[in-house]
């Protein structure tokens, strides 16, 4: 049995959803290391960082978990949804249809009756405005 005592004093699991290559990996490698890389693989089944942030007199590990967009990995998606205190929804605003599967993921959070204590929409990929093809004002309309 281990002595060692926890660096923080409270951990709370963030997952992040959405289809494949949305972005979540991208959003949580800048989380964990303040880092912005364009070559990063897509996710396989499921991977996580820890990241210590100060609040006031406390110390706060926030657990973010990174999942497999991919079709074939949304049943292991799934199986993490209950521990978690926040989901970060994650669409790509150049692609509908990522936008479309953020009803999917809804329909999974009712289904499991969680108890969340945050749920975020997060609009991905805004500096291609070019390419978007799903507005600020439909992407409002979710929650």
């Amino acid at each position: 049995m281990s002595n060692v005592q926890p660096s923080f004093d409270v951990q709370y699991k963030v997952l992040l959803l959405g289809d494949t290559l949305v972005g979540k990996t991208s959003l949580n490698r800048f989380i964990a290391n303040r880092d912005f890389r364009t070559d990063i693989s897509s996710t396989v089944g499921i991977d996580f960082i820890n990241k210590i942030i100060p609040v006031e007199k406390s110390k706060i590990n926030l657990q973010i978990w990174d999942t497999a967009g991919q079709e074939r990995f949304r049943s292991v998606s799934r199986g993490y949804l209950g521990a978690s205190k926040a989901l970060i929804l994650i669409y790509d605003v150049t692609n509908r249809s990522t936008f479309e599967i953020i009803d999917y993921w809804n329909q999974c959070i009712e289904k499991a009756g969680l108890d969340l204590e945050h749920r975020y929409l997060v609009a991905n990929k805004i500096d291609l405005s070019a390419e978007r093809v799903v507005d600020e004002e439909t992407g409002h309309r979710v929650f």
